[in-house]
């Protein structure tokens, strides 16, 4: 049997294309033909829409058969078995005598929600609103025309840390917007495009982030993001 996680790299519903998708499973019926099966047969876990990034095989409960184990962006693990998916929950303790160990560590930070193009949900709706026009003053800006995915991402991380660390609020990121022909040698015009708005979403660059917009025709369009940062809290 073949099982799917579903999920688009980035927000286009202004597009048409769709953000959140539904997880597949299609049924081996031998002979190199499959049968996808409904969600009525399934449960309701394949019912709904997610932003699934990560499958992987693994014996959860140790019973010498195989489950798949889905990861998504805005929903829990989930373990699709048995016509139903339920939240990942940890295997069964191995039947051996514990020792002691050192003292619980502290709780992991609260994960910040995913930030999504043009959402606006920390800002009051003024601000929002100057932001996705344009009207707020560009205190810095950062082309990551002709870089590699590695080098751009080190330059954005160095550009936002030295944002944040200046004051600086509104700052703009030009990334291009890729297309046939358009990408410079050597450069990733559309995937870094893509790639940007997820790189904000990551550890150590969403913690400075409040939002992001595609900015006006006058500032790149498309190919081009107004990033606010965030204030540094004093003492940091």
């Amino acid at each position: 049997d073949l099982i799917l996680t579903n999920g688009h790299v980035d927000d286009f519903t202004h597009s048409g294309l769709a953000y959140r998708m539904r997880p597949q499973y299609f049924r081996n019926l031998g002979g190199g033909r499959f049968r996808e099966l409904r969600a009525q047969e399934l449960g309701p876990f394949f019912a709904g829409e997610y932003l699934g990034r990560g499958l992987a095989r693994l014996d959860w409960n140790r019973d010498g058969r195989e489950e798949a184990v889905i990861s998504h962006i805005d929903a829990p693990a989930a373990l699709p078995s048995a016509g139903k998916a339920d939240s990942a929950a940890a295997p069964p303790p191995a039947r051996r005598r514990v020792q002691p160990g050192p003292p619980p560590k502290a709780p992991p930070p609260k994960i910040k929600p995913e930030l999504l193009h043009g959402e606006m949900r920390d800002l009051d709706r003024r601000s929002a609103e100057r932001l996705k026009r344009g009207q707020l003053p560009i205190e810095a800006q950062l082309d990551l025309h002709g870089l590699n995915q590695l080098d751009a991402q080190r330059a954005l991380e160095a550009f936002l840390a030295a944002a944040q660390e200046a004051g600086r609020r509104c700052v703009l990121v030009i990334t291009g917007k890729g297309g046939v022909g358009r990408a410079p040698a050597g450069g990733e015009a559309g995937v870094l495009r893509r790639a940007v708005p997820l790189w904000l979403n990551q550890a150590g660059l969403r913690e400075k982030v409040l939002a992001y917009a595609y900015a006006q025709p006058k500032h790149g369009g498309q190919g081009a993001l107004y990033v606010l940062v965030k204030r540094q809290r004093s003492g940091c």
